[in-house]
């Protein structure tokens, strides 16, 4: 038989070391803290953007115009000159060599102007983008909006016509607009041409209208503006101007421009 093997419990417990349950813990609980660190960092971030700031100062400035880009200019009463540019501000000079001074314009949307006309010795029109029409009584001292459309995000190009009226201001996809009452308000007109953008509108006697534009467009009017005719086309480019050399009872010669050729 085998020796039957005596096991004394109390040195068999007592050989287990104890757990040191401190040391084990320790590392987790930093875990922990730098945790929570962290998250309150954040948060404090994230609520701290939504604070309110003081907008910071900046200094007043002057539109200066010498360093303006200019789009258009035209000479208004006498030896007066007229010229608009961008961020929608208009300037006026005495004449030739004396200072600019910047017309008051109300209310100022800040689209930039392409194009000043006169129609007299008074009544101006400036155009711009955003469908901006301004209009000034005074020379071109002050301005006051007569039409704007930001929701169409049109630029008008040219702008023609007389003080007795109709006025026209042509632009951007072929848009057309007419003026009957000096333009104090204005309405669009098809003119049947298409959607070519509009450069230039210029006229004379006997109600004769024409207009150039965008790939070559050369068209015509004879009652004012009411019906169109596309003249054949004889350059691949595009016009971007025309002026109205005189007036006779046969009829308007006009003379027709594009870049760097008239």
């Amino acid at each position: 038989m085998q020796p039957v093997t005596k096991i004394n419990t109390e040195s068999a417990l007592r050989a287990v070391p104890p757990t040191e349950v401190g040391a084990h813990q320790a590392p987790g609980r930093s875990r922990i803290w730098i945790g929570l660190c962290i998250v309150g960092l954040v948060a404090g971030g994230a609520a701290a953007s939504f604070l309110p700031r003081p907008s910071p100062a900046f200094p007043s400035s002057d539109a200066r115009p010498e360093l303006m880009l200019i789009n258009g200019a035209t000479q208004a009463a006498g030896a007066q000159l007229v010229a608009a540019g961008e961020l929608g501000h208009l300037f006026h000079s005495q004449g030739a060599g004396q200072p600019w001074r910047e017309a008051a314009v109300a209310p100022q949307r800040g689209s930039t102007l392409t194009q000043v006309f006169f129609a007299d010795r008074s009544l101006g029109l400036a155009i711009g983008h955003d469908n901006w029409i301004l209009r000034s009584e005074d020379g071109g001292r002050s301005w006051q909006e007569a039409h704007f459309d930001a929701e169409a995000a049109e630029a008008l190009m040219g702008v023609w016509g007389t003080a007795r009226g109709p006025l026209f201001a042509t632009g951007s996809f072929g848009r057309l607009l007419v003026s009957e009452d000096r333009g104090k308000t204005w309405q669009p007109r098809d003119t049947g041409l298409g959607d070519r953008h509009f450069y230039g509108i210029a006229g004379g006697g006997q109600q004769r209208l024409m207009l150039v534009g965008e790939s070559g467009l050369v068209a015509r009017s004879a009652d004012g503006g009411q019906s169109w005719e596309r003249l054949p086309d004889f350059y691949n480019g595009s016009f971007f101007g025309l002026i109205a050399l005189s007036a006779s009872d046969n009829g308007v010669p006009i003379r027709v421009k594009d870049v760097g050729t008239v």
